[in-house]
Order: structure tokens, then C-alpha cells, then sequence
């Protein structure tokens, strides 16, 4: 199949993925659809109790003693929108993806969302290549997971046995002319307060909105300085509280998931009408303040503060304090880079998801990351600590290990090797401060040969998510050409 022909499968194959809302922990209908699929090609395949899909297919004639190589990929996707630009009655979450193809660029997005190539790609490479007729491989196997971005519950219930491989090749990368071969650890610390709500005593109530940040990754991103809306939106409450304007809040949240630096957050609060001006000054000069330091990096964020309906529950002031100190108290972004300065992040932490629940119960979840365990525990005490000191209850709802590197990684060889022979180029080869699946998998399977690779994708988990296909030919190509490295080292007369 000619290499234009290659990319438009796959893209064909992405598109149809990205008409079935697949966000997290509701990936059913994805994985049945990928089920159909499989059996529709003539492949054998098992449907897990996690909604886990894992394909088997057989060698190409004369490979059949190369070992067995795994091909994986996550079905389910971060999904975030700008009601701005989609209105609030469409939601990713529950209609399908609209794509939009830039010719001018060679890009692929979607509009006013997120568009779900982290790693809907992914899962269309491998459908490409378990359908194409003609390649020279080993016997391959393909799990592709539920729930990789909201704990990766699919990857830690996959039974191990179907890791039972030398090789596996993740796609869930998203830098092109890159191969990833370590990621950091990644914990979820859930705190949870019950609430004590009453009727309001002041007479005015407005409507605090921040909107339109960039978001993003919080492993890949998280560098990059990009604001969150949650920790502004709880600065310019505490500013309030600190100049003197008495306020009673009446609900606060924002964010999509754990991992996702939050674009957007809402906060409704109550004043005396006689403080309303100030309230009002005192926000202005706060946002000025935000905009002068944030200005290279968040150009289009917006931040209304406006008059709205009076709510008939306010939060005690004893929750509203415990509220507000958590959400100011929490370091959402750096904490150590690697030595020397300039080196990549070795742990962070993302304040990613607030909501009030049934009018009684406020969550936040962070996500911290770290890729040296000194530091992931130093997290885990602070975090404990600042529920002590705030009145949360915390729990862990899912915790992955790090991905640790194999300098010895003959898949990694094989994979550079091929993309030269390409692209005349180098492949790079670095960690990530992401969490990835693989190391779940190299804690079943310590034995894995394991790398990550994919196309280039920008501001993944944010409605900015772009797809270049330039690198995507390539890509599969790069796959496929180290496939039949791995057939040549082992059986010479493949």
C-alpha cells in the first residue's frame, strides 16, 4: 500500500474512533466497536472484564520464530471543551468529536475540543497495521486499555499473562523523531471535605468565571508555566478576603480531570451590596496583576466577574476557609528538575479537578508526578499534612509506578536504527515526566523490552490538541521497519 495510502487508513480509522465519546471509565462503546472490528478482519480477539481489547495476529509466512511483539495504545480520552465556541449543549463526553483538517498547516484538530489523538492515533496505527496484508513481522498481539488517563485502572487489571512478550512498542507518544524509554510515577491524591450548607445573609451575588487558559498535559505540559484557572480563581477570592470584603461562597470548580492543567474554573459567591464596587475594583486590579505575569503565555485567557442570580446555599465559613487554604496552600507545578538546571522535570504536582457534590461534600484531586522516590514521598507528606491542617479526608484512588530505563534496550536500537535509515536523521531518545502504561507493564513483566513512540501532537488534553501529519507516514513506517528488524535478528530467512 503506498505511504499516502497508509496515512489516509489510518486517519479514516481515527475518524470513525472519534465518533464514539470515549472519555474515561465509559470506553464501553470504543471497545466494543474495536471488538466488531477485529472480528470483522478475521483476528482473534479477548473483550477483559475492564473492557480491555487484546488482538492477536498471526506471523507473515517465514517469521513465525521471531518473538512475540505487542502493539499498545489506550482507547479513552481527556475530553474539555470552550463552551465559548461548542455552546453548552454540545459535549464531547456524550457526541462525537468534530474534526477539522487544515490543509495549510497539514494539521489535524477538532472544534472548540479536545481532539483525542492522545491516543485515538495510536489506536488507529495499530489497526493499520494488524489489517495490511503485506508486512514482514513476528506474531504480533495488540491490548489496547481502558482508562489510561483517569488511573489507569485497564493496565493495572490487564492479566498479566497477556504480556507474556519480549518486545512491546507503545504508541502513546507524541513527539515525532523522538522514542521515549522511561516515564515518572504518577499517584492521585483525592481530598474530601463534607460541607455544612445554609440559606445566605448578604443580598448580592456574583459570578466569578475564568476562562479561556491553555491547559494541557500536566506531565508534558506542566513546564511550560501554563496558569491554572482553579489556583487563579481561588487567588482572587483570598485577595478579597485579605483586603477585607466579606464574601459567602456559594460553589467553586472547575477542571476536567486529575492530569489535565484546568482552563477553566467558576465560583459563585454572595456579598453586601455596599462592598460590591470594591469586590469588583479589587478582582480588576487582581487580573491586571495576572495578566502582566502571565502575558507571554496565556494571551487569551478571560476573567468576568459579574452580577448574577442570589443561590439558595452558601457554604459555612468554616468550609469556605478550609476550601480556599487547600486550593491556595497547593504547589500546582514544578517541584525539582533534574541536575544539571535546564535538565527535564523529576516531579511536579497538578491541582487538576474541583466540584461540589449534592451540595455536601467538596473534591479536589491532584496529580503529582515524580521520577525519584524521594521526592514522590516528600509529595505524599506534604499532601497529607495539608489535609490535617484543612479538615480533608485524602485517599489515593490510583497510584502507577515509574517506567524505569534499559540501557541495554535492543528495541530501542532497532527503532533508531530504522528511522535513520528513513529520514537520514537521528532519533532522539529521552524519559518523559509523563506517567505511561509501561511501567505497569514493566512491573508485570519485568523482562519487557519496552519504547513509546507516535507523531507529533501539541496540548493534548486541552481544546488546542493538534495532530501534525507530516511525521505520521513516517511513523508507521519507522514501526513497520523495526517489526522486520526484530524478524531479521532472530530468523535470517524471513
Amino acid at each position: 500500500m503506498p505511504l499516502e495510502k497508509d496515512a489516509a487508513y489510518v486517519l479514516n480509522a481515527f475518524a470513525a474512533l472519534a465518533a464514539i465519546p470515549r472519555p474515561s471509565k465509559q470506553e464501553k462503546a470504543a471497545s466494543d466497536y474495536l471488538k466488531h472490528w477485529a472480528q470483522a478482519h478475521g483476528l482473534s480477539v479477548i473483550q477483559d472484564a475492564s473492557n480491555n481489547v487484546i488482538m492477536e495476529k498471526e506471523a507473515s509466512p517465514g517469521c513465525e520464530h521471531a518473538p512475540l511483539t505487542i502493539l499498545q495504545a489506550h482507547m479513552d480520552m481527556i475530553c474539555v471543551r470552550d463552551e465559548n465556541i461548542t455552546g453548552t449543549e454540545y459535549d464531547p463526553a456524550k457526541h462525537p468529536v468534530r474534526l477539522r483538517k487544515n490543509p495549510q498547516t497539514n494539521t489535524l484538530s477538532a472544534e472548540g475540543t479536545s481532539l483525542g489523538a492522545d491516543d485515538g492515533i495510536g489506536v488507529a496505527m495499530i489497526q493499520y497495521l494488524f489489517q495490511a496484508k503485506k508486512l514482514r513481522h513476528g506474531p504480533l498481539r495488540a491490548i489496547i486499555t481502558t482508562d489510561e488517563e483517569a488511573g489507569m485502572s485497564g493496565a493495572s487489571n490487564l492479566d498479566a499473562v497477556h504480556l507474556n512478550a519480549v518486545y512491546l512498542i507503545n504508541l502513546d507518544w507524541e513527539v515525532y523523531g523522538s522514542l521515549c524509554n522511561s516515564s515518572a510515577d504518577i499517584t492521585v491524591y483525592r481530598f474530601r471535605r463534607l460541607l455544612s450548607m445554609r440559606p445566605p445573609r448578604l443580598n448580592s451575588a456574583y459570578q466569578l468565571v475564568v476562562s479561556g487558559l491553555t491547559g494541557g498535559h500536566s506531565g508534558i505540559n506542566i513546564h511550560m508555566g501554563r496558569a491554572n484557572a482553579l489556583c487563579m480563581a481561588a487567588h482572587i477570592l483570598t485577595t478579597l478576603r485579605r483586603m477585607g470584603v466579606g464574601f459567602e461562597l456559594a460553589n467553586f470548580e472547575g477542571g476536567t480531570a486529575s492530569n489535565a492543567i484546568p482552563a477553566r474554573a467558576d465560583a459563585l459567591v454572595c456579598l453586601d451590596s455596599a462592598q460590591a464596587k470594591r469586590a469588583v475594583s479589587i478582582a480588576e486590579e487582581a487580573v491586571e496583576k495576572f495578566e502582566a505575569a502571565y502575558k507571554e503565555r496565556e494571551q487569551n485567557a478571560l476573567v468576568k466577574f459579574f452580577p448574577c442570580p442570589t443561590p439558595q446555599y452558601i457554604l459555612s465559613g468554616a468550609d469556605t476557609d478550609a476550601l480556599l487554604d487547600l486550593i491556595t496552600a497547593t504547589r500546582s507545578g514544578i517541584h525539582s528538575i533534574r541536575h544539571p538546571p535546564g535538565g527535564i522535570v523529576e516531579s511536579s504536582s497538578n491541582l487538576g479537578l474541583i466540584r461540589i457534590e449534592n451540595r455536601d461534600r467538596a473534591t479536589a484531586e491532584i496529580a503529582a508526578r515524580s521520577s525519584v522516590q524521594w521526592h514522590s514521598e516528600e509529595m505524599r507528606h506534604s499532601f497529607e499534612t495539608l489535609a490535617v491542617l484543612t479538615g480533608f479526608d485524602l485517599d489515593v484512588p490510583s497510584a502507577s509506578p515509574a517506567w524505569p530505563m534499559r540501557p541495554d534496550s535492543r528495541l530501542a536500537e532497532y527503532a533508531c536504527t530504522a528511522f535513520k535509515e528513513l529520514t537520514g536523521r537521528s532519533m532522539t531518545v529521552e524519559p518523559v515526566h509523563a506517567g505511561l502504561e509501561c511501567g505497569i507493564f514493566a512491573h508485570k513483566n519485568p523482562k519487557l523490552d519496552m519504547i513509546s513512540i507516535g507523531p507529533r501532537i501539541d496540548n493534548a488534553h486541552s481544546t488546542s490538541e493538534t495532530l501534525y501529519l507530516d511525521g505520521l507516514p513516517n511513523t508507521l513506517r519507522c514501526i513497520i521497519k523495526t517489526l522486520e528488524k526484530i524478524t531479521e535478528y532472530y530468523d535470517s530467512g524471513c
